[in-house]
């Protein structure tokens, strides 16, 4: 299912021939009719291509529609076993990857959700870059592992990040920060082409679980309006970044400069303990798609 829904993004919205698309998915052309007569047996070529046979079409295009996006996909789930929302994300990052982009990505659980179901594909000139530090003690939090994953999938080049993303003092971060490996890779990240996000709450998440943010930092950075992050970027309801003592030394890119030069910022996202994030980033444009379920997509349409 997965190469038929990325060969269909591939042609039909990206318009590449039948060869090329061969060439990327390391099939025979006549393989790619196939694909594509199959696509449209099973309806997922009608006027649009959808990125997973699960998406309530009406509830993404209420979604697009309320925050000015380029697509939503919001993903009814059922009991197949297949984890549609992250194959409805995977299928839809890879179909706005092309030759010599260069592609950021950060970190978290539901990202690792669609470096799970990520085709093995070919994309010639591919960078991958982390768009943050490494934290924590699980891969899922190592935006480096991520890079490395998507490079292997698509036979591009990972650019690593071999810091921390916090730091103890404001003099280590800048020491870190101005080094050239640093610098050079945190360049690359904020002037990528393609970005891969999550978002993070600012209650009950990892930052919290890992005591790597205290409860008393929380509530501090609660009381100056911020509901959560975006690749370490704390933000408040209207999307802005706030900077405090604390995200004064966080090692990440800034995902200002990274909407302002991508040409797609997307978000997966999902769940009610998200939702407050989700929103404050629609409300402040800092992504291009977002692939969420039904029933977060409902809460973020309420009034």
């Amino acid at each position: 299912m997965t190469k038929i829904v990325l060969a269909a993004n591939l042609y039909y919205k990206k318009k590449y021939s039948q060869q090329k698309i061969a060439e990327i998915l390391q099939i025979s052309r006549p393989w790619v009719s196939k694909l594509l007569a199959r696509a449209e047996e099973l309806g997922i070529v009608e006027i649009r291509v959808n990125s997973s046979v699960n998406e309530d079409t009406e509830l993404s295009d209420w979604m697009r529609r309320k925050y000015g996006l380029e697509y939503a996909g919001v993903i009814r789930e059922d009991d197949s076993g297949i984890d549609h929302a992250a194959v409805a994300a995977a299928n839809y990052f890879l179909s706005r990857l092309h030759e010599n982009v260069t592609v950021g990505i950060s970190w978290g659980k539901s990202l690792s959700r669609v470096m799970d179901n990520l085709p093995d594909v070919h994309i010639g000139g591919l960078r991958v870059v982390p768009l943050a530090g490494s934290f924590g003690d699980s891969v899922e939090y190592l935006p480096n592992f991520n890079a490395l994953h998507i490079a292997d999938k698509t036979g591009g080049e990972a650019l690593l990040l071999h810091v921390p993303a916090f730091c103890a003092s404001e003099e280590e971060y800048e020491a870190i920060r101005s080094s050239t490996g640093c610098s050079e890779v945190l360049e690359q990240a904020e002037r990528t082409d393609v970005a891969l996000i999550g978002a993070g709450a600012l209650e009950d998440s990892f930052l919290m679980r890992s005591g790597i943010l205290s409860r008393e930092q929380r509530e501090e950075l609660r009381s100056i309006g911020i509901v959560g992050d975006v690749s370490l970027n704390f933000i408040n309801a209207k999307g802005e970044r706030v900077d405090t003592d604390l995200t004064r030394r966080i090692i990440c890119a800034d995902v200002r400069e990274i909407r302002k030069n991508a040409e797609s910022v997307i978000v997966f996202a999902e769940g009610t303990q998200k939702v407050e994030t989700i929103r404050a980033i629609l409300e402040g444009h800092l992504c291009t798609a977002l692939i969420t379920s039904v029933d977060t997509a409902r809460l973020l349409l309420e009034d």
